[in-house]
């Protein structure tokens, strides 16, 4: 392999690590929001979230096709 491919190859596997991280933590960040939102029984705010929380988990799970 070529130094090019190589350096191609690497940014993209380092591209693809840093949207799972982001995703990852967008995932966290909506699960603590759930908590308080069903704490303080907003139920609009609730069924968003868990809405949300199941597409973040389509998306990482689509994702290990590719790892």
């Amino acid at each position: 392999m070529n130094p090019i491919e190589n350096t191609a190859e690497q940014g993209t596997s380092f591209g693809f690590s840093t949207v799972l991280f982001h995703a990852m933590q967008g995932l966290d960040l909506v699960e603590q929001y759930l908590e308080e939102a069903e704490h303080n029984k907003d139920a609009d705010m609730a069924n968003w979230l868990r809405e949300t929380r199941t597409l973040y988990g389509q998306i990482l799970a689509s994702a290990e096709k590719y790892y």
